[in-house]
């Protein structure tokens, strides 16, 4: 039998992944080396493209847990890429996809029947199925079928996230331990991009390049490691509620020491001048605020309530301190707000960009085809759409933008049926806001085919398989899977 990785966890759900601290020390051990060693060092080519994926493939094979713990730990962290020579296209390969498509592929070899186990147990698949037919059906009609290609990759990636998310932590342990994992990683990116731009502004070597507008260097939107400020806030912002699940299982001293935390995510949020973010962020604490003082039995019972109402004033006062800091000593910042709907000669704003996609619909009703945007003449403005449902309304037509609001009112349902579970209700809860959170975000921005709803996704499935009725539940995928 082959080792299973980590320390296996406890039975009890009450001592779940007691080693937790010593396994999230070895991922981030494992995540800084790889992006010191990516990050800092010149591209050496071949060697180092043999390298990880030796280690990758090591990993995916013997100890997929562990292979899996760190592509979580991967996922917001745009490290240089390695580009990957496909005939008419050259990908852009990250670190943590390349651990996706191993760990897929062993977990495929190792238990074939599983994965068709697993479309028949998952009430979110055959919704995720339909979008993503339609979108990888989209190819036939698109102009640029090298821009169709990279998006679709790009896409099975995530859907991979999604399945390998939901074989691998598909046992009440292992759940609890990937759900505080994501929790756990809020607060270490928090700090990573913190320093970030901190060795950025002391000039000392760091990831981070500034962003050039007019030739003068925007140390607010600065990128580098965290790649897209936008996109980066985004996957904060939705691992924010299960950070707030988290500490809501802690004792009253330690939630205390999230409060200090709570303004360095707040200022990585204003310096990356992520407008998505800052909406996100605003609409998850009133969603969190109103769902702590509703009348069912499990919020008034659970210290989730009350820890969300605290956290929320807490984070509300310090987002009104950081707010006021920035319009007397970042007025870079506040103009991009201003610049939101500005549709002048000189700057486009987003609502200009919103009205060019709506127009272009009655021409093309079934979209230009996904990845197509960018580049085609349709569209006379810039090339994506700023809003992650007229990029779908767009690429894929009204047709695709249904089955993609079907994911997410079956998302909606999954949520209800669970929320009053005594043992993993609130992390449904949780898992259900990071959706939101991120599709909120995504009112300003283009992230589509992007990983965190789908490994989000793919927790709500293993949180609604264990919250069902002993007498209703389907069997489980084999063994050896969940085992991992």
């Amino acid at each position: 039998m082959m080792a299973t990785g980590l320390t296996e966890p406890p039975a009890s759900d009450h001592n779940a992944w007691r080693g937790g601290r010593r396994q999230t020390v070895g991922v981030v051990a494992v995540v800084v080396g790889i992006a010191v060693v990516v990050g800092l060092l010149p591209y050496p080519g071949g060697a180092l493209a043999a390298a990880v994926l030796l280690v990758a493939a090591t990993a995916a094979l013997y100890r997929p847990w562990l292979a899996y713990c760190v592509l979580l730990a991967l996922l917001p962290l745009k490290l240089p890429a390695l580009w990957v020579p496909v005939p008419g296209i050259e990908f852009n390969l990250m670190p943590y996809q390349v651990v996706t498509v191993l760990v897929f592929a062993a977990m495929l070899i190792r238990a074939p029947a599983s994965w068709l186990r697993l479309l028949r147990t998952s009430s979110l698949t055959q919704p995720l199925l339909i979008f993503v037919g339609l979108a990888l059906l989209s190819g036939i009609y698109a102009e640029d079928r090298r821009a169709w290609l990279h998006d679709a990759l790009a896409l099975c990636v995530s859907v991979g996230v999604y399945a390998v998310t939901r074989l691998l932590a598909q046992t009440p342990d292992r759940f609890l331990a990937t759900c505080k994992l994501v929790a756990k990683l809020l607060v270490f990116y928090a700090l990573w991009g913190l320093v970030d731009y901190g060795l950025f502004w002391l000039g000392l070597p760091s990831n981070t390049m500034g962003a050039r507008i007019g030739g003068v260097i925007d140390p607010p939107r600065a990128r580098g490691s965290m790649s897209d400020p936008n996109d980066f806030m985004a996957w904060m912002t939705a691992m924010l509620p299960m950070a707030v699940v988290w500490v809501a299982s802690m004792s009253r001293q330690r939630w205390r020491l999230w409060m200090l935390a709570v303004p360095f995510y707040l200022v990585l949020l204003i310096v990356s001048g992520s407008r998505g973010g800052m909406v996100a962020l605003a609409a998850v604490l009133l969603l969190g605020a109103v769902l702590s003082m509703g009348r069912h039995p499990y919020v008034r019972d659970h210290a989730f309530a009350a820890t969300w109402r605290r956290l929320s004033v807490v984070t509300a006062l310090w987002a009104l301190v950081a707010a006021l800091v920035v319009v007397a000593f970042v007025p870079l910042a506040v103009l991009r707000v201003a610049r939101t709907f500005d549709e002048s000669e000189l700057e486009v704003g987003r609502l200009a960009i919103w009205k060019d996609t709506l127009e272009a619909l009655p021409g093309h009703p079934m979209g230009v085809g996904m990845g197509n945007r960018q580049v085609s003449q349709v569209f006379t403005l810039q090339r994506v759409a700023h809003n992650v449902f007229l990029q779908i309304l767009g690429e894929l037509g009204p047709l695709g933008l249904l089955a993609y609001i079907w994911v997410l009112v079956t998302t909606i349902q999954v949520w209800l049926r669970t929320r009053g579970d005594p043992r993993y209700g609130r992390w449904m809860t949780g898992l259900a806001l990071g959706v939101a959170a991120f599709h909120l975000s995504g009112m300003f921005l283009s992230n589509v085919y992007q990983e965190m709803p789908y490994l989000l996704w793919g927790l709500m499935m293993v949180g609604e398989s264990l919250c069902s009725p002993p007498q209703m539940k389907k069997p489980e995928i084999d063994a050896r899977v969940a085992r991992g």
